[in-house]
């Protein structure tokens, strides 16, 4: 085998990689979620950031977000998470 390559075994699999492999994000690193499409692997990519996330806050936001501003939890949850105000879809 290759030096460039790295061989592992994880739950009676055999895992051949490169040494070199680094894993994309899987997950939004404001909001938690998963990246759902190519768009925001692109946009976490590019951003630090899923696509609702940076048409929520980063966007709107650019000066400060390119300072390092990112919205506290309470934000998050009550844009991206909809906890405290609910689903204002549902009809009650």
């Amino acid at each position: 085998m290759s030096k460039d390559m790295i061989r592992e075994e994880k739950n009676g699999l055999i895992i051949i990689r490169p040494a070199n492999y680094i894993c994309d994000e899987k997950d939004c690193s404001i909001c938690g979620f998963a990246l759902r499409d190519m768009q925001d692997v692109q946009e976490h990519s590019m951003h630090g950031c899923c696509t609702d996330c940076s048409l929520y806050f980063r966007q709107p936001n650019i000066k400060k977000w390119d300072k390092g501003w990112r919205p506290s939890r309470k934000e998050i949850d009550s844009i991206i998470n909809n906890r405290e105000t609910g689903d204002s879809n549902v009809k009650q």
